[in-house]
């Protein structure tokens, strides 16, 4: 019976150190045995060497890579990309956990089924996974399906053939802070012809008030546009139907909500002056410009924008 390697990459900053157990101990009770998995620490403050001393003697499929220095999850996700001995890889985060058969389950569907990606469904996320097995010319013309969180925000409920990543280089992009999931999987679905989904919530995420979006960045924006314009462009490859174009202007509007949104919050926590709230909701106005939509659907998005930067001032 076939039984490829399965790489579990695990990057450790500053979650509690109990989080990190709980992680690791639902990745090695997976009912899939052939696993290396891989933790990273990222500088973190907190002292984890007798996490490390005690998984060294428990289980040695579990390899440590320990670091003094902050260089962020893209650097440490790319890093075990390098050092990765597996045929596939799956992206755990340190304070999140995995049912006991969601390796078993993604392996099943990505090998058996010959396709390039497998995705479940994530524990609490609002919007369930379809199970089903898609060519990417049907999943990439229907956004109103396939544009939410579970299928392009996050690289955490997917399995991953390494391969692929390494024939095309793709990476992390370790210039941003926000959106480096749905970046990597943008590019990575560039190269994918089928794509499996499994209707079943497999990853649990478990919600960070140490995320990106807790603090200040004045460039959030423009990772959102990064986001954005990578999302556009996947779901306009193949060419959308009218009901689909609309569908995706819409999502740009959400997102230019979101964005005014966040810059709004830090003004009223008085994180920012008002003279620099201005100055990022400008940045916002132009948010909706990609030449991916139509003439028409660019015009809606532009008034309504101005609507809602008017309604600021």
């Amino acid at each position: 019976m076939r039984s490829d390697k399965i790489t579990i990459a695990i990057p450790y900053y500053n979650s509690s150190p109990f989080l990190l157990r709980k992680c690791i101990d639902s990745c090695i009770c997976q009912t899939y045995k052939n696993l290396e998995i891989i933790v990273m620490t990222d500088g973190s403050k907190f002292d984890i060497s007798n996490i490390v001393s005690d998984y060294d003697k428990k289980d040695d499929r579990v390899i440590f890579d320990v670091s003094s220095v902050n260089k962020g999850v893209s650097y440490r996700r790319n890093l075990a990309i390098k050092r990765a001995s597996g045929d596939y890889i799956v992206f755990v985060d340190s304070d999140d956990y995995i049912e006991p058969d969601m390796i078993q389950v993604l392996y099943d569907n990505i090998c058996h089924k010959e396709c390039d990606i497998a995705i479940c469904a994530i524990a609490g996320v609002y919007c369930q996974v379809d199970g089903g097995l898609y060519d990417s010319r049907v999943f990439f013309s229907q956004p109103s399906l396939f544009n939410y969180l579970q299928y392009t925000n996050y690289v955490t409920n997917k399995m991953f053939k390494l391969d692929i990543i390494r024939s095309n280089k793709i990476k992390f992009n370790e210039k941003v802070k926000l959106g480096e999931d749905a970046l990597f999987c943008c590019d990575y679905f560039e190269h994918v012809k089928y794509i499996s989904c499994v209707d079943r919530q497999l990853y649990h995420y478990i919600p960070n008030t140490q995320s990106a979006t807790a603090g200040y960045d004045a460039d959030y924006v423009n990772y959102e546009k990064l986001v954005v314009s990578s999302i556009v462009r996947l779901f306009t490859k193949y060419g959308l139907c009218r009901k689909e174009l609309k569908i995706l202007a819409e999502w740009q509007r959400n997102k230019i909500l979101s964005c005014i949104g966040y810059y709004r919050d830090k003004k009223k926590k008085r994180i920012i002056s008002a003279h620099e709230f201005r100055q990022r909701v400008k940045e916002v106005g132009d948010f909706g410009a990609y030449k991916e939509l139509s003439l028409l659907e660019r015009l809606k998005i532009r008034i309504a924008t101005l609507r809602i930067v008017s309604l600021v001032f």
